[in-house]
């Protein structure tokens, strides 16, 4: 039998898991859900990848200030941009959530959305966390990706895997 959450320990939430979605797949069950009906949502809070010390989208917002420096002088001298632009994080931070929030409107203030999301994916694929030294695909934790590739494999061979005896 091929476990598809090979890293979780074997117990309730583990198997929660794998009798929800045996449930929602199975045709004949009571809770079937046909698949233009399954979400699947995550929270942004340690779940799925590192978010020490910062949450990847503040580490995004950095380099996106960074970026944009040239267009903008005064951030040399203006808090938290200054202190970004020396990649001096704790300085950054200081000023707390306000300034944060400050810095994320002003680097993203006009973009549309596929302009957002081409910068996002291009960040993403190059980026390396600053503490950690490794980019930020290589930093989901694998109990979470083994999860995400259960959730998305197509429920016909999920059905022949268990027909099989394998999940």
């Amino acid at each position: 039998m091929t476990d598809p959450l090979v890293s979780w320990n074997d117990g309730v939430a583990k198997d929660a898991i794998l009798g929800f979605v045996a449930n929602i797949t199975t045709p004949n069950s009571s809770s079937f859900l046909p698949p233009s009906d399954r979400t699947a949502v995550f929270d942004n809070d340690g779940t799925l990848w590192v978010e020490y010390p910062l949450y990847g989208q503040a580490f995004f917002a950095f380099d996106r200030a960074r970026q944009l420096a040239p267009q903008h002088p005064k951030w040399q001298i203006q808090e938290p941009f200054a202190s970004v632009l020396k990649g001096e994080l704790k300085s950054a931070m200081a000023a707390g959530e306000p300034a944060l929030l400050e810095l994320v409107m002003v680097t993203l203030a006009g973009m549309i959305t596929d302009e957002f999301a081409a910068s996002v994916q291009n960040w993403f694929a190059t980026a390396i966390h600053p503490p950690l030294h490794r980019h930020y695909w290589e930093l989901g934790y694998q109990s979470m990706v083994e999860q995400l590739h259960y959730l998305r494999k197509p429920a016909s061979s999920r059905k022949r895997n268990q027909a099989r005896g394998q999940t």
